[in-house]
């Protein structure tokens, strides 16, 4: 008869996440992991096979968590006027730094740079979590595209620089930006609203 699971998986991937987004794929250590997993070796082995299958299933739980929240967000039109919302989405980022001082930046953007060349699978997997931020905003643009007479052009580019402006000021962040220089990036990204 199989024994139960010793610890609960959420709140050891919860635990690797924050290890993975402080220290990216390559500065993880099995022993870190272990460490803040709070989890014998042969029990990681057990539920996740390795560490890049714990890598995957972070990045899982930081969709669930994270991206599927702003995306939520984006989307929910309760939460005010299309430019309103893409604000607050940018705005996440300079809060992060002005009053958490979290300066990891994005786990999804970090997991972009810290690709390893040859796993083209993972950088599949990282590519279409990104993109799923890029579609909600793109279906908040086209909202306000439609009552102005955008083109569709327009609408997806604006989309596809707004979502490049949030990683960017994401990596701003784990660089050391102020978050008055991001707060400035911001304003600048939310001309096309005026």
């Amino acid at each position: 008869m199989a024994r139960p699971r010793e610890f609960d998986v959420d709140e050891a991937l919860e635990a690797a996440m924050q290890v993975f987004w402080e220290k990216g794929y390559q500065g993880s250590s099995l022993h870190d992991l272990l460490d803040a997993m709070q989890i014998a070796r042969g029990s990681l082995y057990k539920a996740f096979k390795d560490k890049r299958s714990i890598y995957l299933a972070a990045l899982e739980r930081y969709e669930q968590l994270i991206v599927d929240d702003a995306v939520k967000a984006l989307k929910n039109q309760s939460d005010g006027a299309v430019k309103e919302r893409i604000e607050n989405l940018l705005m996440r980022a300079v809060e992060a730094v002005e009053t958490e001082d979290d300066r990891r930046g994005c786990l999804l953007c970090n997991a972009a740079v810290d690709l390893l060349p040859d796993d083209p699978e993972t950088r599949g997997i990282i590519f279409s979590k990104l993109k799923k931020v890029e579609g909600a905003l793109s279906d908040v643009v086209m909202e306000y595209g439609d009552a102005h007479d955008w083109t569709h052009d327009k609408t997806q580019t604006l989309a596809l620089s707004l979502n490049t402006t949030y990683m960017g000021m994401r990596m701003m962040a784990r660089a050391g930006y102020s978050a008055q220089e991001m707060r400035a990036v911001a304003k600048k990204a939310l001309c096309e609203f005026e």
